[in-house]
């Protein structure tokens, strides 16, 4: 068993570290300008007030968390790294140092759902955490299930807000799955309160979510105290169901579901919404296309919804063993939340950039739900399960963990080209500077107009790469 913690470990070790070592080399978004630079209507208006006094549009109107922190990291993450390398270097340090820590705070989080251990050192969480970090991919299926993005700025709005998801329901999972007392200390309360806010304003897909899994909650809680009432009555069973609730339980669902019907509807004055709109029915077909697309497009969602069949099958014939029926309510309303969200996706609008609705970015909650899933079954059956031939499960999962790692080891120096245009504009004397390149530039494409280019100017001399603005464009 020691030996066995000393592989996991310094297999995770090699995960983080290739992991940190390819995130470096993935280039800035045309959105980094924007944090730091502009969104100045949400700076100066975290709770969006000014919507509902003076009906205004701008953009991003309930996302001032995911704003705010994106504008000081980049900002300032990269003075971070100045004692150690260059300063264009330090800038690409400080992003893959941000999509590390993202990527295995999320395994964490969900090896400590999967195993109810907190303690880094545990064979168990070791063992989950293992077993799920391949799944997290970089290049292979990345456009099919990846997690983080190769945009630091969409790594902000999309992964890293899922970390305090999973932090504000980590305590009710805990107290469901463990039979945990419902009473919370004060200092949890208040931390919950504030995380209710926190999610409510931070990202496009905190407030749907944290909405969806409040009401499964809610609705989980009823039906099983619905059994234990003994009462006929609809109504006894509600007053029933509500008398077991603890207030402080009731205040903190309250609060958060309140926050995230408030922060929804002041979203739909984002102005970023209005750029391109189609009918809520087109987007439904093009929803059942994106749908088709992905369970025939790459093997990383059919090999995992396969195993999850399978793994759900075994444990439903040994439901006799211990925790198997927890396990299998879990899978349900795990798979009734991915359900509602898929269904829900195209009241979110419509980006020209994402045809069919999905795409890896807004199923985020959906890969990490799946990848839950897998981990927690997978586990469950590696532990506890008596199948007459083990060794064949074993191998299985073997196999499928040896194919996500292999299809992920591509590693190329994706910023090559900025790079390059970056140190040219640096080593210029010229305050315009023309670049003879077919890449984007701190941009999502090529930029033709020098003009556009003043905040991306102003950044870089901000992080010390040059001495002085200077614009640049290209053809």
């Amino acid at each position: 068993m020691k030996y066995l913690k000393i592989f996991l470990t310094l297999f995770l070790l090699f995960e983080i570290i290739f992991s940190f070592s390819r995130y470096e080399y993935f280039p800035m978004d045309g959105d980094m300008p924007a944090m730091v630079y502009g969104y100045n209507q949400v700076k100066a208006d975290p709770f969006g007030f000014n919507v509902l006094l003076h009906d205004s549009v701008y953009a991003g109107p309930n996302r001032y968390f995911a704003i705010s922190t994106a504008s000081a990291y980049i900002k300032n993450a990269p003075f971070i790294f100045f004692p150690f390398a260059s300063s264009l270097k330090s800038v690409y340090l400080a992003w893959a140092l941000f999509k590390t820590i993202t990527h295995f705070l999320l395994v964490y989080l969900i090896a400590v759902m999967i195993t109810g251990t907190k303690k880094l050192w545990d064979f168990d969480l070791l063992l989950a955490a293992a077993l799920i970090t391949p799944l997290f991919q970089t290049t292979g299926y990345h456009k099919q299930m990846g997690i983080i993005d190769y945009s630091v700025t969409y790594t902000f709005f999309y992964a890293f807000p899922f970390c305090f998801i999973i932090l504000f329901f980590l305590p009710f999972y805990r107290i469901f799955f463990y039979n945990l007392s419902f009473k919370l200390n004060p200092l949890l309360i208040c931390m919950l309160l504030l995380l209710s806010l926190f999610n409510a304003f931070n990202g496009p897909l905190n407030p749907p979510i944290m909405l969806i899994i409040c009401t499964i909650t809610v609705l989980h809680f009823f039906i099983y105290n619905e059994f234990k009432s003994g009462h006929n009555n609809i109504i006894d069973k509600i007053f029933f169901s509500i008398r077991n609730i603890p207030f402080s339980i009731i205040l903190i669902f309250f609060v958060s579901t309140f926050l995230s019907i408030y922060s929804i509807y002041i979203g739909k004055y984002n102005s970023e919404n209005l750029w391109e709109t189609i009918p809520l029915a087109e987007r439904y077909e093009r929803l059942l296309l994106g749908i088709y697309y992905y369970l025939t497009g790459k093997l990383g969602y059919p090999i995992l919804l396969l195993m999850i069949l399978v793994n759900t099958i075994i444990i439903y014939n040994q439901r006799q063993l211990p925790f198997s029926e927890k396990i299998l309510r879990v899978l349900m309303w795990a798979f009734i939340f991915i359900l509602l969200y898929i269904f829900l996706l195209p009241f979110g609008g419509y980006r020209n950039y994402r045809p069919y609705i999905l795409r890896y970015d807004t199923l985020v909650p959906v890969t990490l739900a799946l990848i839950f899933m897998y981990g927690i079954t997978t586990f469950y059956l590696i532990k506890n399960t008596k199948m007459r031939n083990k060794i064949y499960y074993f191998i299985t999962v073997t196999v499928i963990t040896f194919n996500f790692i292999w299809v992920d080891r591509d590693f190329r120096k994706l910023n090559k080209c900025e790079k390059n245009a970056i140190e040219k504009i640096a080593a210029s004397n010229e305050k315009i500077i023309f670049l003879n390149n077919d890449c984007s530039v701190i941009n999502w494409t090529k930029e033709t107009d020098y003009k556009n280019n003043q905040s991306r100017s102003e950044l870089l001399q901000h992080w010390g790469i040059t001495k002085e603005r200077k614009l640049f464009y290209q053809k």
